[in-house]
């Protein structure tokens, strides 16, 4: 005789059963998955995976941003210099003849 299998994927679950072709169940069951849920140190409340990752992103777009910031700091600072240098080597060129 031919049996199913029947699967029932849930978020946090997985249900299975097995039956016999004429509908006769043979077993079946539940495996509960723990819930995918952190504990926040600061709170000692959990939070939820899609909230922690969240907050890694977060930090991930600050620390990007601010090292672009510092690029760009850096790039201008380096125009002012050379545009200083290029000021001060005219104006000793037209007083030191």
């Amino acid at each position: 005789m031919k049996k199913i299998l029947g699967i029932d994927l849930g978020t946090n679950s997985l249900g299975w059963a097995l039956i016999r072709r004429n509908t006769k169940l043979i077993d079946g069951g539940v495996i509960i998955f723990p819930r995918g849920n952190q504990q926040d140190p600061k709170s000692e409340k959990k939070l939820p995976l899609h909230k922690i990752g969240t907050i890694f992103h977060g930090a991930r777009r600050l620390l990007f941003g601010r090292k672009l910031r510092r690029q760009r700091l850096l790039e201008r600072s380096q125009n002012i210099l050379i545009l200083a240098q290029k000021i001060y080597n005219r104006h000793r060129s037209q007083h030191h003849i």
